[in-house]
């Protein structure tokens, strides 16, 4: 009997204090709520934290290890009865259940301005090419809370935006502020790099650049080698100068796809609030891959059903196009679709047009 008391009590698992903090943190009633957080869980860059009693969605944190050294950044994407669920930013492999997680900010903030004209920035706003970082001094704006403009702040669509593409001139005019989907299985991405190049080509021709409208494109969950090439593109069609270039590459972690076109579409708009452009151009290439970010991310932070459709945010992003009325400076943001549509089949299905508003 002796013996086999012995062999139990060798065999009870002692708890770490890290699995101790953990089940603390698990089972701690709303009403104590810490200002701080554990790192519960950690799948795919996706974790969940407990306590952060004053998070809101779109709140930044930081993940500190034993050091109090930063070993990762994230997002608040949900929020739970005692938890919140966070995206992080960059690579995860350094962080570990049980450490430190701290509020940082209410908002996810990027910089913005006419500084980023002619630059390749992530969707932090961090400098992708040979270019110095950008100033510290560099304005910031909230990147996901941006009003729509109400009806009020619109005016009529009635400043032609001609793209010197004839079949589109022609058969499907255009104004500024309007939002043009481009679907189909190819070509769409040359296509839209052949209506930038011809808005330069015209302005230079007239002499008059400083009218030029700006742009702004979005380059969502394409291979690197693709990504590159558009960049090329960019620089020989000489659209680079008045350009700037949110990538986001299938490399990159998921929330960082997600956060590109809304991003791309901040800056677009700082740029007319500051007066850098009369007209905003942003390109959205493609809203197809956006989906599949989105789906992916849904289906790992377990959204409910009543978030589900808003989290796309793709209604929203549409709504933001707009000719501004005269009170509000007369200005435009125009918005250019692209969708892969590989058959007929998906277009019928609902796969983009439950996304894609025009």
């Amino acid at each position: 009997v002796g013996d086999i008391t012995s062999v139990k009590r060798s065999t009870v698992h002692k708890k770490s204090a890290v699995e101790v903090q953990l089940e603390e943190a698990i089972t701690r009633d709303d009403d104590e709520l810490a200002p701080t957080g554990l790192l519960l869980a950690l799948t795919q860059g996706v974790g969940t934290v407990s306590g952060l009693r004053d998070a809101s969605l779109n709140s930044t944190v930081h993940v500190f290890d034993e050091d109090r050294q930063v070993v990762g950044q994230g997002v608040v994407l949900h929020l739970q009865k005692k938890r919140a669920v966070v995206a992080f930013f960059g690579d995860a492999s350094r962080m570990s259940l049980g450490m430190e997680v701290e509020l940082i900010d209410n908002d996810l903030t990027i910089p913005v301005g006419g500084d980023l004209l002619g630059r390749v920035v992530d969707p932090l706003g961090q400098a992708m090419d040979s270019a110095p970082p950008l100033a510290p001094s560099t304005p910031r704006l909230p990147c996901m809370r941006s009003t729509i403009p109400s009806m009020m702040d619109r005016g009529m669509l009635k400043e032609p935006w001609t793209t010197g593409i004839q079949v589109i001139d022609c058969l499907h005019p255009l104004a500024y502020g309007h939002r043009f989907g481009i679907l189909g299985p190819r070509g769409k991405t040359r296509l839209t790099l052949d209506i930038l190049a011809q808005q330069v080509l015209k302005h230079k021709q007239d002499n008059n650049a400083a009218a030029m409208p700006r742009f702004v494109y979005v380059a969502v969950g394409k291979a690197p080698t693709r990504v590159s090439q558009i960049l090329q593109l960019l620089k020989q069609l000489d659209i680079l100068p008045y350009t700037t270039v949110v990538a986001a590459d299938d490399r990159q972690p998921l929330i960082m796809q997600y956060l590109a076109p809304f991003a791309g579409c901040r800056i677009a708009e700082s740029w007319l609030q500051d007066g850098v452009t009369k007209n905003a151009i942003v390109v959205y290439d493609d809203l197809s891959a956006h989906t599949m970010v989105v789906e992916q991310l849904i289906h790992m932070v377990k959204l409910p059903k009543a978030a589900r459709l808003s989290f796309s945010g793709h209604a929203n992003l549409m709504e933001r196009s707009t000719q501004f009325s005269k009170k509000r400076g007369g200005t435009s943001l125009t918005s250019l679709v692209l969708a892969d549509t590989p058959g007929k089949e998906d277009v019928a299905s609902g796969t983009c047009s439950q996304y894609i508003y025009y």
